[in-house]
């Protein structure tokens, strides 16, 4: 036999030997006690422990080499889109909770014994998150969990979310039931019981049955019997984790719970879960003392901005982004007109802003003792300017012809932006690949006295949801006072709402009667756009929504615009001139000579920026980009958040925030249909639907026949069919399954 021969003979023998089937950690101990769920046929989604890295993919160009796995089958465009999107990241959330079901309760006063008021001692936990990566800082470190201990409040100030027909308006939060809907506790849904007209049969979600609306247990859900264990503090990103349960977690039947497998994990994972072999040790633990135990790998979350940053900057694959947009203001705006010789039009002096200050606030927020500190504090303050620079903006697009936000078709006609789920960034930090067009971003700036011939430190000062970088009149002149300049700029859809702000309105009376017009034009140059067609701006009615990746986004980009804004001031070297889009350079005091860029006032001394510090401040919204910016930019020396918010997904649930709710909450409800007297008694039946960060009526018709308990309705959708309903409630409420769309026509009959 030839040795090629015998090549091929030994591979063919190789490859039909039968292989060791794959193992698990160790095989799972005797018992009967409650499973943990991994079904993976489960509709729509599969019902397994998330996250996890069963539902993620191989993709060799991925940072984790992991792309997360959702299926692509959905009922909306919405969730295909959203899906889409989730199927790009490189893993899972670093602050989420994680989450497992089971198929039996579980006994809680055990695991609360164990998890709570012990100052996060894990000597005796149930539950685990550990680092199971080597070379990390934490290896073998575990994740403190918050389990019931109350840093993740979900009790409502405010429950003003609903309308007076909604059964559940006394709720004190949004995630869990509150009520026990087994009126004669026979654990059959009967006919009357189903109140919210869930086809579930609701059980409040508390410890204990003697339990009011304050005790809600935010860590378990009892419908499901789900554990949802919260991090305390985010995870490290693009780090692999395994979620550790041990044979210390038990059903109400005081047995261990086990896992769905004939090992205590999924053969498939015991590669990634080898390393906790090492690391039980520590925490007192071995292996025999596991019931279940999976494994997940976190995101890459500052991926994106680092490329960014480093862009910017020259570096990486997108180093074209520093040449794109310049690192210098596209313009300085007129404030006044007829300014004497050698006085800049772009600046108002501390006189100016005296005279002006001194009718405005008064006007605005009348005479006590407040209104005048912010008055004797712009004494402090040397002059101010409002300028402008070019942003790479990631994520605002239309499918038109150019892809600009205010495009238009080949006829002139204006073509409709995508829709908030597709507004998201398509951005790769590998190859640099993204879609990018310029934004005028504006900025305000107050410049202290007292400067001794060097440039001012900065302090960026963030605004609020849904107001705008006009917040900075009631900090300016503080600021000056200690001798830092204030500068701010408007988040991304953010703006003065000129439209029906009364305070807005007796504001341009003012600085038009003081002559001051120009500075009032500048200043409301923002970045606010029209989102629903009407004609007029909507500020910030899409920085918080239910379209998670979307919000994710334009927090992004709000950073981003950050970023660059450092890079201009800190370009304000000394050396550098002023210039305009075009190059050509600007003598902002007209006296013939080209005047420094960062020199506002023209006296041949930059006034901010350089190598000055820059700190950042804010409230709220501020907060959020304060805490956001001085994460990422190595740029900023301080930041000091106020009100900060909390994850992510927490915003909608969490806040009571005008718009919030409405932009958030109301779309997670979806299809919201409802019955109502009118003022004339009639009974109407309208579906209330989200506008914007608003919410909106929409009458479908009126009953001329008073419905009556039992009665059956059909809501005729022309486009889709229709929905048999039943009414319940004495015609006070109808309940069934009723999906539409705006504009498909809707036809009621009893």
């Amino acid at each position: 036999m030839t040795r090629i021969a015998l090549s091929v003979a030994a591979v063919l023998l190789v490859a039909c030997s039968p292989s060791a089937a794959p193992e698990g950690l160790m095989p799972t101990p005797f018992g009967s006690g409650a499973t943990v769920k991994f079904d993976i046929y489960h509709r729509p989604l599969p019902d397994i422990p998330l996250p996890n890295d069963f539902a993620t993919r191989f993709d060799p160009g991925s940072p984790t080499k992991l792309r997360v796995n959702a299926s692509m089958v959905a009922s909306t465009e919405w969730e295909i889109g959203a899906r889409k999107v989730l199927d790009g990241l490189d893993g899972w959330g670093t602050f989420g909770s994680v989450s497992l079901g089971f198929t039996e309760p579980l006994d809680l006063h055990e695991l609360i014994r164990r998890h709570q008021g012990d100052d996060y001692d894990f000597r005796d936990d149930a539950v685990f998150l550990v680092n199971v990566s080597k070379g990390s800082p934490d290896f073998c470190q575990p994740v403190p969990l918050d389990m019931g201990e109350g840093n993740f409040p979900l009790v409502l100030e405010n429950r003003d979310f609903g309308l007076s027909t909604d059964t559940r308006i006394d709720n004190e939060q949004l995630l869990f039931d509150e009520t026990d809907e087994d009126l004669n506790k026979n654990g059959v849904l009967d006919l009357g019981e189903d109140t919210d007209l869930d086809g579930v049969l609701d059980r409040g979600n508390y410890l204990r049955d003697t339990d009011g609306r304050f005790q809600i247990l935010p860590f378990y859900e009892r419908e499901s019997n789900t554990l949802i264990m919260k991090p305390v503090m985010p995870m490290r990103e693009n780090t692999v984790y395994a979620a550790v349960i041990t044979r210390r977690l038990v059903d109400d039947r005081g047995r261990a719970v086990r896992s769905p497998f004939a090992y205590v994990n999924h053969a498939a994972q015991t590669p990634a879960l080898e390393p906790l072999k090492e690391c039980l040790p520590a925490l007192g633990l071995s292996l025999e003392d596991l019931a279940f135990t999976w494994s997940f790998t976190t995101q890459s979350t500052t991926r994106d901005y680092v490329a960014v940053r480093d862009g910017l900057y020259g570096l990486g694959p997108m180093s074209r982004l520093k040449d794109e947009f310049p690192a210098r203001p596209s313009n300085l705006l007129r404030m006044k007109r007829n300014t004497p010789a050698g006085v800049p039009h772009s600046i108002l002096t501390t006189e100016d802003l005296q005279r002006l200050t001194g009718q405005l606030l008064p006007m605005l927020g009348g005479s006590g003792p407040r209104t005048q500190a912010i008055q004797d504090s712009y004494r402090w303050v040397d002059f101010t300017a409002v300028g402008q620079f070019q942003s790479p903006q990631f994520f605002r697009r239309s499918p038109g012809v150019t892809g600009q936000w205010d495009d238009k078709d080949a006829a002139g006609n204006p073509v409709a932006p995508l829709p908030l789920y597709k507004q998201i960034f398509e951005l790769d930090p590998v190859t640099g690949a993204a879609y990018t067009r310029p934004e005028t971003v504006t900025f305000w700036l107050t410049v202290p006295k007292g400067r001794k011939g060097k440039p001012a430190p900065v302090v960026i000062l963030g605004h609020g949801y849904t107001s705008a970088k006009l917040e900075m009149i009631n900090y300016g002149g503080y600021f000056a006072r200690m001798g830092l300049a204030t500068l701010a700029i408007d988040c991304v859809s953010h703006g003065a709402d000129l439209g029906g702000d009364r305070d807005l309105e007796i504001a341009k009376a003012v600085f038009q009667a003081q002559g001051f017009g120009d500075f009032f034009t500048a200043l409301t140059r923002d970045r606010a756009v029209d989102q629903n067609g009407d004609g007029t701006p909507d500020p910030g009615a899409d920085f918080w929504t239910s379209y998670l990746l979307h919000t994710r986004d334009v927090v992004k980009q709000s950073t981003i615009d950050h970023m660059q804004l450092i890079r201009v001031l800190k370009a304000f070297d000394g050396q550098t001139k002023w210039a305009d889009p075009e190059g050509n350079e600007i003598d902002v005091n007209r006296d013939g000579v080209t005047d420094l860029a960062g020199d506002f006032d023209g006296d041949g001394v930059v006034d901010i920026g350089g190598a000055a510090s820059v700190h950042m401040t804010g409230g709220s919204l501020g907060g959020i980009m304060s805490v956001m910016v001085g994460g990422l930019e190595p740029g900023i020396e301080t930041i000091v958040p106020v009100a900060g918010g909390a994850g992510l997904a927490d915003v909608g649930v969490r806040s009571i925030q005008g718009g919030v709710k409405e932009a958030v909450n109301w779309r997670m409800m979806g299809p919201y249909i409802a019955t109502q007297r009118s003022t004339s008694g009639q009974l109407e039946l309208a579906q209330w639907i989200p506008n914007l960060n608003g919410k909106a009526k929409l009458k479908l018709a009126t009953f001329e026949t008073e419905p009556r308990d039992g009665d059956s309705v059909i809501i005729r959708n022309l486009r889709s069919g229709e929905a048999r309903c039943t009414v319940v409630h004495g015609g006070g409420q109808i309940g069934g399954a009723v999906s539409s769309d705006q504009g498909d026509g809707l036809k009621v009959e009893i």
